[in-house]
């Protein structure tokens, strides 16, 4: 008996609460939790394009991959569970109830099209508008506080959604790709604006988007990036500086991330022109970079949500270009959905941004979205 007394209290007083380790940069008392790789969570329209994410001859085995990450994965089926957004999220937050090391949630579908995940909207910061945001599933009532992290492969076809998992597992195992090209980095910014819709002299430009370029510049050269180019529009060079052959030639030879400041919409960037239809012209292949495009609209999947609108906006067909075999594009966006954003904030969620990738706070792109969100 008294054995088994010792061995009970030694057992209580060793625990520990054990927590997802993305939660890590935002927990107040981190040192002291034990943290481990939680569940990754898959919805799906429907169970009949589950073999695509699973079949190993349809650009990889998904569920694998995430397997020899770490995580548990699982999948819930969007016709079983909900009709509607907010009942998608009343199921998601019971399970998160009973599952606390829920960790990652993966939407797989737009928010129209054959493959519908539904998603909630919200006014625009400046114009009489709505965008659509996948946000709220992620917290309850404090929106800072997002108890799991929470991505979307916005497809509308077979062939989107293996071009969009392919590129996810092979960013990782880089089978085809000099993992090199991860130490270079391109810079592409525009100081530019109209107002009402007309253009406006020059000397009435914003400056920051090419200054917060060339902090950033900086900060990637201290921390060891090999080669870093630039393709800049601003008062200086405007009237030869729209059309830069820097930004796709710099894509196409391979490079780890590519950042955005500037003027655009859902169509791609203004200023230095680049658009959806250069992104058909790339030939990168697997040299697929993350994408950070800090600008208007860049990254509306839902820019169709009324019915009308793009079927793929800027950051979508980035993901989506090309095929299994010889894809073009990139292997991840962030960028906003909202029509008419702020300079001065995505300034900061830029910097944040990055602060938190390069000196570890966020080692993962979905804390540090979240760090630019809190900031």
């Amino acid at each position: 008996m008294k054995k088994l007394i010792l061995f009970l209290f030694f057992a209580l007083s060793f625990s520990v609460e054990v927590r997802p380790i993305s939660q890590m940069p935002f927990d107040l008392n981190s040192s002291d939790l034990v943290y481990g790789r939680g569940t990754y969570l898959i919805v799906l329209p429907n169970q009949s394009i589950e073999s695509y994410i699973t079949n190993e001859n349809f650009g990889g085995d998904f569920v694998k991959f995430k397997k020899t990450q770490g995580f548990d994965v699982e999948f819930v089926y969007y016709d079983q569970v909900a009709t509607n957004a907010q009942e998608l999220k009343n199921h998601i937050m019971d399970y998160y109830s009973i599952n606390p090391m829920l960790e990652y949630v993966l939407l797989v579908g737009d928010v129209n099209g054959p493959y519908t995940i539904p998603t909630f909207t919200i006014n625009s910061y400046n114009e009489e508008d709505i965008n659509v945001t996948d946000y709220p599933y992620t917290f309850q009532d404090d929106s800072y506080d997002a108890k799991f992290f929470l991505g979307r492969w916005t497809v509308r076809s077979v062939v989107d959604l293996i071009n969009v998992k392919s590129r996810s597992i092979q960013y990782v195992k880089n089978d085809y790709v000099d993992k090199q090209i991860y130490n270079n980095a391109l810079l592409v910014a525009g100081n530019y604006k109209t107002a009402e819709g007309s253009e406006v002299p020059p000397n009435e430009w914003p400056v920051t988007p090419v200054w917060t370029s060339l902090w950033l510049m900086e900060e990637l050269n201290n921390f060891g990036y090999a080669q870093i180019d630039t393709a800049f529009f601003h008062a200086g060079n405007y009237e030869t500086g729209e059309f830069n052959p820097e930004i796709a030639n710099v894509w196409n030879d391979g490079v780890g991330v590519i950042n955005y400041r500037g003027w655009g919409d859902a169509n791609g960037w203004h200023k230095p022109y680049f658009h959806r239809e250069n992104v058909d012209d790339l030939s990168n292949g697997w040299r697929l970079p993350v994408v950070m495009s800090f600008v208007c609209n860049t990254g509306d999947f839902g820019n169709d949500y009324s019915g009308t609108g793009l079927a793929k906006c800027f950051g979508e067909v980035l993901i989506t270009g090309g095929t299994v075999a010889s894809p073009r594009g990139a292997t991840a966006v962030v960028g906003p959905s909202d029509l008419d954003t702020d300079t001065r904030f995505n300034n900061v969620i830029c910097g944040v941004m990055w602060d938190a990738l390069l000196e570890g706070n966020a080692p993962e792109l979905a804390q540090a979205l979240h760090y630019g969100k809190r900031s």
